[in-house]
C-alpha cells in the first residue's frame, strides 16, 4: 500500500544502536508507535533497524526528539529519509 493514501508522505530508515540488555524492551516500545510498521533486530554497527512513516518533516523531527528519544536503552539512531521508492513489497507490473 501506498503510505501517501494515508497521509504519510515522508519515510526514514532508522539504524538503532540500542544495550543489548534493553534490545527486547526497546523492540517492544516501537513496536507499539504508530510510525513504525517495521521493525527488527540485526546485527553489525547498528542492533534495531526500523521503517517509520511520518506526515511531514516536522513530524519526523517529532519523533525522533520525542518518542524514539525517550526510550531508554537507545545511544544513538542513525537517520536516512527515503527519497524515492523503486519497488513495493507486493508490487505487481
Amino acid at each position: 500500500m501506498d503510505s501517501r493514501c494515508l497521509g504519510m508522505s515522508v519515510s526514514a530508515l532508522l539504524w538503532l544502536k540500542v544495550e543489548p540488555s534493553r534490545l527486547d524492551a526497546v523492540g517492544q516500545a516501537l513496536a507499539e508507535h504508530p510510525e513504525v510498521p517495521f521493525a527488527a533486530a540485526t546485527t553489525g554497527p547498528a542492533n534495531v533497524v526500523v521503517t517509520a512513516l511520518f506526515r511531514d518533516t516536522q513530524h519526523l523531527y517529532e519523533y525522533l526528539t520525542g518518542p524514539l528519544a525517550s526510550l531508554p536503552g537507545v545511544s544513538s539512531v542513525e537517520t536516512a529519509p527515503i527519497i524515492r521508492t523503486l519497488k513495493r513489497t507486493g508490487s505487481v507490473h
